[in-house]
């Protein structure tokens, strides 16, 4: 998986960030997961699974990781984990990659 910065604009400085790919399924039960569909009138419908956000402090604690329900929340709060192609996400989002000279 590659890190991308993304900002609103596409120009630096990077607000946000992605990594796209695959994520198991047993991470992905972890993570609050948007499934995005489009319904007949071309609206974009999202629902979301809240995730497991009560499991992973203890599962940090096992990796030596510590981690509080709190900072767990704010995190899940932060992050936006989609079953979309990379781009239609940024779209929803109002993001574009970051340019930077070659």
């Amino acid at each position: 998986m590659f890190v991308v910065g993304l900002s609103a604009s596409g120009n630096a400085p990077a607000t946000h960030y992605v990594s796209a790919g695959a994520i198991s399924d047993e991470m992905a039960a972890l993570l609050p997961c948007k499934s995005v569909t489009t319904d007949a009138e071309g609206n974009q419908q999202i629902t979301t699974t809240p995730g497991m956000p009560e499991a992973v402090p203890a599962l940090a604690a096992k990796a030596g990781i510590t981690a509080t329900k709190t900072q767990i929340n704010a995190l899940y709060a932060a992050i936006d984990v989609s079953d979309q192609e990379p781009f239609a996400a940024l779209a929803r989002l109002g993001l574009k990659m970051v340019q930077v000279p070659l």
